[in-house]
């Protein structure tokens, strides 16, 4: 299922393919473990980033901190408040095993205090929204959405989209019936995109209860699952699905079973369901209120926090990653009347393409950088001096203790994480 986002993304194919897959959780993450720390013991990395909940996720995390090298969690603070769920359990463990934490909202912020971690937790915003955003103004040409026999599905002009692969839902016949005969008794039909375990359940209690108002499909490339859920009437996302996406004004959604993203739930644009027709049915005919879709975009949300940080005083601005959503960043400064000074990425067709989207007259005193260190070491705030925060930040980009004079001689606890020399 990975590959068509590799395509799709425009992202580079991976330099190690483990090749792991099926089995019990025990199994796979075990086995995830052992060939991981092969690759960590081969590349000696400074830092291993790892991203949301999956078992890769856990088994990644697990090995590194056993080769006392820094682990940096990006979702971290996600809680369902439940140990059910198995992606909880590679949460937490995660979380405490990271050297710091990256937090998409408030809510995560304030779970990593509950549990201690608030010192190594950063609030930096949801990429999942950041991708979304990019995806969905990207022209919907070709959707490759095909049933179960390889057979290309037309999408109606009017229709619900579900995506409902959780254990607690699809796991029973008795959930899953509850489900599509909610889904069945709707005024448009609903595209259900089938996870491949679910491949023969799905389709033998379609035939049994003969709904056809239900159109099943295989897995959707990550392109078409952002514009069939732009253009839904309303979705039906699992929980894990249920991010920034699913409260945008263009679809109102209604997440099965339990809560994931809180921030999403306002408005009624997101509700909790359980696998019943009658909640299903009353959770998507409540009356919500849709805010304009300006209020709600990435651009002005990172417009209103860029004026924040620059109060009165003109300050200057560098980014480093110029990849597929750095437009976004660079308008935001702009509009703010932030001086963007530098930009840095390790792909030059990147810096050249960040650069071509700046004023012409913007250009000449911005420098292009494919290495952050050296960066730091010349770009400076605009009111003078290296402040603290600067100095913080810098610190966070350096990652491997070992480099930063401030940090030597402190205790055996902090020295640990120094990573082994290339």
């Amino acid at each position: 299922m990975s590959d068509i986002f590799f395509q799709e993304m425009e992202i580079p194919r991976p330099d190690y393919n483990l090749g792991i897959a099926g089995g019990t959780h025990g199994e796979m993450t075990g086995r995830m473990l052992i060939e991981i720390e092969k690759v960590l013991l081969a590349e000696t990395p400074d830092a291993l980033l790892v991203y949301g909940d999956t078992n890769s996720t856990l088994a990644a995390a697990l090995a590194a901190v056993k080769l006392m090298i820094p682990v940096l969690h990006v979702e971290a603070g996600n809680r369902l408040g439940t140990n059910d769920n198995p992606e909880e359990i590679n949460r937490i463990c995660t979380d405490h095993c990271s050297r710091m934490l990256f937090a998409a909202t408030e809510s995560c912020m304030e779970n990593l205090r509950k549990e201690n971690l608030a010192a190594k937790a950063h609030l930096v915003g949801n990429i999942m929204y950041d991708s979304f955003l990019h995806f969905a103004n990207q022209p919907w040409e070709h959707p490759n959405i095909l049933d179960f026999d390889g057979n290309r599905v037309s999408v109606p002009k009017e229709y619900y989209f579900m995506t409902c692969h959780r254990q607690k839902n699809t796991g029973s016949d008795e959930a899953l019936t509850e489900i599509f005969s909610a889904m069945d008794s709707l005024d448009a039909p609903t595209i259900y995109a089938v996870h491949p375990r679910n491949h023969a359940r799905a389709l033998r209690l379609r035939e049994r209860h003969g709904f056809k108002n239900i159109i099943l499909t295989q897995p959707v490339g990550y392109s078409d699952s952002v514009h069939l859920t732009q253009h839904a009437k309303k979705s039906l996302p699992t929980p894990a699905d249920c991010s920034a996406k699913h409260s945008m004004p263009v679809c109102s959604a209604c997440s099965l079973w339990i809560m994931v993203w809180p921030e999403t739930m306002v408005d009624n644009r997101n509700q909790l369901a359980r696998p019943d027709k009658n909640d299903i049915l009353k959770k998507l005919s409540a009356e919500q209120h849709i805010d304009p879709p300006t209020s709600r975009s990435a651009t002005a949300t990172r417009r209103k926090n860029l004026r924040y940080s620059a109060g009165d005083k003109a300050m200057k601005y560098a980014l480093i990653g110029c990849g597929m959503i750095c437009a976004n960043h660079i308008r935001a400064a702009l509009e703010t009347g932030l001086e963007i000074v530098a930009l840095c990425d390790l792909v030059e067709e990147n810096r050249e393409k960040a650069l071509a989207m700046l004023p012409e007259e913007k250009r000449s005193g911005v420098k292009l950088y494919a290495d952050y260190r050296a960066m730091l070491s010349e770009q400076r705030p605009a009111h003078g001096g290296r402040s603290r925060q600067w100095h913080q930040a810098a610190d966070r980009l350096r990652l491997s203790r070992g480099r930063d004079e401030r940090d030597r001689g402190k205790s055996r606890s902090r020295s640990r994480w120094r990573t082994p020399t290339r």
